[in-house]
């Protein structure tokens, strides 16, 4: 059969590549794939590794036996992509045991996110790529871990009042300087995981998401409900950190496959009890909205069993609901190309209070610095500070929020759109 021509969108091949986790038919799969072209396998390996699911597609298409339904140039990456993390996460593992080997009495270390259900919630660690060690210590740890971190071979590249970031000592003369706090870390080559990437450890003082208009701080949350029996941190903890987490990238458009994975995976662990915790704080905290998302695309893109009443437990409006729908995870994530726009923000809120607070927000100027969209890079980025007319100001936004970009629609204008390492490092 001749060769599509242009190629299929990236909208088309990541929504086909993530149905991939709940079809059952493998003809099915043989029909959509037929008259895809080597860009099209090109651009859904970017594509699996962008959302962080190549391990996990591998192991599905082992289970199923669906090998031959795909081009076996795609098969062989994704089992590449399984033993290359496996042996990342191998090398993590290591690093987290030698610095538990030397947590002196009275000092807690909690592993976060990723670095805790790669231990306690995924039947195998190559599954789930993770692009640094997150863990939260108290302040007054720091400079215990930093005389650790140094035995194994670490060293501190970045440090806020929030926490900081220790990087290998091998990788330190490639690493440019860090700006306010924020730092880089390299790039490990696209698409794909490497065994030999480089590791990094976020250390936490704190555990802060900004959401909206409103700066949550979770860390009083997890030291009351600290659960030693299961290693520190509860079922129940993890998923509002998980939440919270998937949450901000909601608002940023960076959400991720895994991410949403993460959450179907841990939600068959939770007790009857920790869904009413969890509504009940998340709705107290005006965030139910987030946590509906989150489950209403873990229920739609995986085989989660989320029951329809753990989802309809936490409080949105129909309108959200309605808007949802028409949302799925290439629009939200940074597969998408069009820009970051303010219609983006505005998807998020819930009452006409909300969006007059999202407009102070976004028009406050701290004197230091400015937030504007630049759609040439399809990101926010940050100016200096400069007086800026509100009504000038304003009008920019609203020109954002209707403008209609001509779609990418093939995988050599995504990979020309700048989506590198970088876009995926949160993990």
């Amino acid at each position: 059969m001749p060769q599509r021509s242009p190629n299929y969108s990236i909208e088309h091949i990541t929504k086909a590549v993530l149905s991939w986790f709940r079809m059952a038919d493998a003809s099915t799969i043989v029909r959509e794939v037929s008259d895809w072209n080597n860009d099209s396998w090109e651009a859904a390996m970017l594509i699996c590794y962008t959302h962080g699911v190549s391990p996990l597609l591998a192991q599905r298409i082992e289970k199923k036996g669906w090998a031959d339904c795909f081009s076996s140039a795609f098969v062989d990456y994704l089992n590449n992509q399984f033993d290359e993390n496996t042996s990342r996460l191998n090398r993590m593992e290591k690093l987290i045991k030698k610095l538990e080997q030397r947590t002196p009495e009275g000092v807690s270390l909690l592993l976060l996110k990723g670095s805790f259900l790669i231990r306690h919630v995924y039947s195998h660690p190559g599954l789930r790529p993770m692009a640094d060690i997150d863990m939260l210590i108290d302040v007054e740890a720091k400079e215990w871990l930093l005389r650790a971190a140094d035995e194994c071979g670490f060293m501190l590249y970045a440090q806020t009042d929030e926490g900081m970031t220790l990087i290998e000592k091998r990788y330190a003369p490639s690493m440019p300087a860090p700006q306010d706090g924020n730092y880089f870390s390299p790039a490990v080559g696209i698409p794909g995981e490497r065994a030999d990437a480089p590791i990094s450890i976020d250390a936490h003082f704190r555990i802060k998401r900004s959401l909206r208009y409103t700066e949550y701080d979770i860390t009083p949350l997890y030291q009351s409900q600290v659960n030693v029996a299961y290693t520190g941190v509860s079922k129940r903890l993890l998923m509002v950190h998980l939440l919270l987490h998937t949450a901000q990238n909601y608002m940023s458009r960076y959400i991720r496959a895994i991410q949403i994975y993460d959450i179907a995976l841990l939600s068959q662990q939770l007790t009857q009890s920790d869904w009413q915790f969890l509504h009940d704080y998340m709705n107290q905290h005006d965030y139910g909205h987030f946590c509906y998302a989150a489950l209403f695309h873990a229920s739609r893109t995986f085989i989660c069993g989320v029951r329809e009443e753990d989802i309809e437990g936490f409080s949105c409006t129909r309108r959200f609901k309605r808007q949802l729908k028409q949302q799925n995870l290439f629009t939200l994530s940074s597969c998408n190309p069009q820009p970051l726009s303010i219609g983006d923000f505005l998807l998020w809120t819930q009452t006409p209070l909300d969006i007059w607070h999202l407009m102070i927000k976004q028009l406050a100027d701290d004197q230091r610095q400015l937030v504007v969209f630049d759609t040439s890079k399809h990101q926010a980025m940050v100016r200096p500070a400069r007086l800026v007319r509100l009504g000038k100001y304003i009008i920019e936004r609203l020109k954002l929020c209707v403008a209609s970009p001509r779609p990418r629609e093939s995988f050599i204008c995504f990979r020309q759109a700048g989506f590198t390492n970088e876009h995926v490092l949160d993990r």
